[in-house]
């Protein structure tokens, strides 16, 4: 992204040398990377510091510019003290609950963020993605009662705010495909990599699949279904390997 202008940043509540992260987003070609923007405590109300220390970071920044903000309080499902209607629901799985609440809190800190970038006249020249790395300890098949879990249980939050591109679609969107379709939004088109997955903009196959050869979605043609098998595995040996190093 450099090369097309952009200060691109990382933000995060973790120490730098987790999951090597100071080495990596060096190797991905950000400027920066700001660590323990929660002030190092990592505890359920993480997100909302998280949050309010980066409006003054992006403020500062020159324009144009990428910032990944991970975030961090939604990630397991302890017990916090935050108020919620929620407690007096007749949910008997704890950990169920635990979750939700932390979620609600979740959804509340990004909501005072995107008033933050509104009233700080950032929001409207911005794409602000929403999205989850992975699936919650807590599958959708525990919400509902159900012992056995597939991964169509296994889905992840994506959420596009302020998109200059518009798609509708009721089919199953497979993880690899957020990147192509972040490319899409931002008319990177020349980027030398685009991914191994479909921008949503372009084709929706209707298929998803798992390091173990499940299948999500109504796509049952069995090309569609070993050519994203095949992507899954190129792609885990893409990020295990130093295949991105100086790349860009």
């Amino acid at each position: 992204m450099k090369k097309l202008g952009y200060t691109s940043i990382s933000l995060t509540c973790d120490n730098k040398t987790f999951w090597n992260q100071d080495a990596t987003s060096r190797s991905y070609g950000f400027d920066r990377l700001y660590e323990r923007m929660d002030e190092g405590r990592q505890r359920p109300e993480s997100d909302s510091i998280l949050f309010a220390r980066t409006l003054p970071v992006l403020q500062q920044l020159r324009k144009p510019f990428y910032a990944q903000v991970v975030t961090y309080s939604g990630h397991d499902p302890v017990e916090t003290t935050f108020g919620s209607t929620l407690r007096q629901a007749d949910i008997p799985d704890r950990n169920v609950m635990n979750y939700l609440i932390i979620t609600q809190f979740v959804d509340r800190s990004i909501e005072r963020f995107i008033e933050a970038l509104r009233e700080a006249g950032l929001y409207d020249e911005s794409i602000v993605v929403i999205v989850g790395d992975h699936d919650s300890t807590i599958t959708r098949n525990r919400y509902e009662g159900r012992a056995k879990r597939t991964l169509e249980d296994r889905y992840i939050p994506l959420f596009v705010l302020n998109a200059p591109l518009k798609t509708e679609t009721g089919k199953v969107i497979a993880q690899s495909d957020i990147y192509p379709s972040l490319l899409d939004l931002m008319g990177a088109a020349d980027y030398p990599f685009h991914g191994l997955g479909e921008s949503v903009f372009r084709h929706q196959s209707d298929c998803a699949a798992d390091f173990d050869g499940e299948w999500a979605g109504g796509n049952t043609d069995d090309s569609v279904r070993r050519r994203r098998l095949e992507a899954w595995r190129v792609s885990d040996i893409l990020l295990r390997s130093d295949h991105f190093a100086g790349s860009f």
